[in-house]
């Protein structure tokens, strides 16, 4: 892929969408199951996504109007969009009701606190 394709984490600019190319909540349900609370009939639903390739990254870097892209891993969501915020001087809107999620994730996110 030519370097001209390379998108960094610190080029957001305003105005620009946020889209998420994966349901968010492998953290949710896996800190579940290491407490033994992630019933067994959801026990493949984490490990099913973090198996499933997320090769829409490359499609979108190929596109004009895409000006960063960053991954949700680790520090999940708003971990990285601190770091793409910060990195690109801009502020962000995120509406929580509009995240998509893994199924059942609601389920697990109150009793894992």
């Amino acid at each position: 892929m030519p370097i001209k394709y390379l998108k960094r984490n610190d080029q957001a600019r305003a105005g620009h969408k946020l889209y998420l190319t994966k349901p968010l909540g492998i953290g949710i349900l896996t800190t579940a199951r290491k407490q033994k609370l992630l019933r067994e009939e959801h026990q493949s639903i984490a490990r099913d996504s973090m198996c499933t390739l997320n090769v829409i990254g490359i499609d979108l870097s190929l596109l004009n109007g895409v000006s960063a892209i960053t991954n949700v891993t680790g520090f999940g969501l708003l971990g990285h969009l601190f770091e793409v915020c910060e990195g690109s001087r801009a502020k962000a809107t995120v509406y929580f009701d509009k995240l998509p999620l893994l199924p059942h994730v609601e389920e697990y996110r109150l009793c894992i606190g």
